[in-house]
């Protein structure tokens, strides 16, 4: 079995802190419990991180910031040996962090087979964008030069045209991926750096503040690359 979702209630002291430390968020506790135990049902990330401290809900009160972990994943005890991860996702919008939690067949993880990369799509979105067009038009241009027409050829001639656009537009696709990720991985780490920060000193407004900053910048960025990839492909 397996359950997720916004528990909206804590199990661990360990799960919450700040001004929201108090009995409130353990109600329904003790009912869950029983559940848990009846259906043999474990927390899979406390399992993964036992002692650590994170959390999926942070707000702000007239008493300061309030944090809790009350977005969980949980799965059988049988389903333990498939566990490979679980985490918390914190550049997703909404007013709860995400959460992931990976599982792989023991069969599968001995084996050691990778997954394959799946068949190139070209974003569409590129083909709004002049300096891609351009490079895709001087790629054909140099193939065809370098690569004239000869007789009975024709299909030959267009099987490598195409691979030749595959293998540049795949280039120049993983390059603005990469430059985009670069971008995002930066201020998602200030942000988890902020989130740490936090769990290990909630009490201080500086701490609290810096955060708040990490998670709004993070917001903004995704905000404006979201606004940014639905104008290149004509998306009101």
């Amino acid at each position: 079995m397996l359950a997720a979702g916004d528990w909206n209630m804590v199990c661990d002291p360990q799960d919450v802190f700040g001004a929201s430390a108090n009995t409130r968020r353990f109600v329904g506790s003790r009912e869950f419990e029983a559940v848990q135990q009846q259906r043999s049902l474990v927390d899979a990330w406390r399992y993964l991180h036992p002692g650590e401290r994170s959390f999926t809900h942070c707000a702000r009160t007239a008493a300061g910031s309030t944090a809790a972990r009350l977005d969980r994943w949980y799965v059988s005890a049988q389903l333990l040996p498939w566990v490979v991860s679980a985490g918390v996702v914190v550049d997703l919008p909404g007013d709860h962090f995400g959460v992931e939690l990976e599982l792989v067949p023991p069969s599968v993880a001995a084996a050691g087979l990778p997954s394959g990369p799946g068949r190139f799509r070209l974003p569409l979105h590129h083909l709004s964008n002049p300096s891609f067009l351009a490079s895709a038009s001087q790629c054909i241009q140099q193939f065809l030069q370098a690569h004239p027409e000869q007789p009975g050829g024709a299909r030959q001639r267009w099987e490598g045209l195409k691979a030749e656009l595959t293998h540049h537009c795949m280039a120049a696709s993983a390059a603005q991926r990469r430059q985009d990720a670069a971008a995002h991985r930066t201020l998602v780490a200030r942000l988890r750096a902020a989130q740490r920060a936090l769990c290990n000193r909630p009490e201080l407004p500086a701490v609290q503040a810096a955060y708040w900053q990490a998670l709004q910048r993070l917001h903004d960025h995704m905000t404006a690359a979201e606004a940014q990839r639905a104008d290149r492909a004509g998306v009101l």
